[in-house]
């Protein structure tokens, strides 16, 4: 088999190709060359192709940004389908899982002279504030 000129770049191909090398021209299986232009690359310039632009690298930036914002100002209880505002920005407590309110819990349970400390914690505060743990003694039935 012979080599194919392409119609769109002018360039040589080898026969086994089914497209342009150089341009992204489609082939037949016959050999002759495809009346329309693959219409995925119709209308994209050849440097184009295949390539990260400038602006899609800036909208994942600005994604990346917005989804980094996010998860330094908020709690996340997954277990509880909770979502609450942090007081500081910073990826500390960022998840709070089931284990971590037991933790908090036994730790609290276990102290006695840290108790008024604990309870000055800002996570503790907000897991009060939300209901997710509370104070048995204060309780009323």
């Amino acid at each position: 088999m012979e080599d194919l000129k392409c119609p769109l770049c002018g360039k040589w191909n080898s026969a086994t190709v089914q497209e342009c090398t150089h341009c992204g021209w489609m082939f037949n299986f016959s050999g002759q060359t495809s009346v329309e232009k693959n219409p995925a690359t119709e209308n994209i310039p050849k440097y184009r192709i295949g390539t990260i632009t400038k602006r899609t690298r800036i909208r994942w930036a600005i994604f990346s940004a917005i989804l980094l914002l996010f998860f330094l100002s908020f709690h996340i209880v997954p277990s509880r389908l909770m979502i609450f505002p942090k007081e500081n920005l910073s990826f500390s407590n960022t998840f709070i899982t089931q284990k971590d309110i037991n933790e908090l819990i036994e730790r609290y349970n276990n102290a006695f002279f840290e108790r008024f400390s604990i309870q000055q914690e800002p996570l503790f505060k907000k897991l009060m504030e939300k209901g997710v743990i509370y104070d048995k003694s204060k309780k009323t039935d």
